[in-house]
Parts: C-alpha cells; structure tokens; sequence
C-alpha cells in the first residue's frame, strides 16, 4: 500500500515514496520496460498536495506540466510532494 499515492497510471514501472532528512516527501518512478516510454498520471492520496517535478540537471523543483508527464525507456522521474 502507498503512502502518498492513490493511483498511479498503468505501465511496468516501480514506483519508491520516501522522506528526505527535512521532511520532504518524495516519488521515484522507473519504467521498466526498456523499449517502450509511457505517460503517467499520479493521483495523491492528499488532493491538497501537488507534485513537483525535480530536474536532473539543476536539482531543483519545477511546475509539473501534464504535457511532458512521460517516462523513457529504463528512465526514472523524481517527484517532490508539496
């Protein structure tokens, strides 16, 4: 059972939910399937909350933009839940 997450958007991936040492909250989302990308979709538990997207290049926190919600083949998404 998910902590933070109510439903995730199909596909073979694994999704990691977990709290940096500030509190934090955090999803990491990995497609498995090595040919093929997927788009996701995240319901949170907390309708509240929203997620952001943390850049692989700066680290820092973006707007998510439902348009780029897709996951590359064997590639992972880091998600910050605010």
């Amino acid at each position: 059972t998910q902590m933070y997450v109510r439903r995730p958007a199909g596909g073979q991936f694994l999704l990691g939910e977990f709290d940096d040492d500030h509190g934090k909250s955090y999803l990491m989302l990995v497609n498995k399937d090595l040919n093929n990308s997927f788009q996701f979709s995240i319901e949170l538990r907390d309708s509240g909350r929203k997620l952001m997207r943390v850049s692989p290049v700066t680290g820092k926190a973006e707007a998510m933009d439902p348009a780029a919600n897709w996951v590359g083949p064997g590639g992972g998404v880091l998600l910050r839940i605010d």
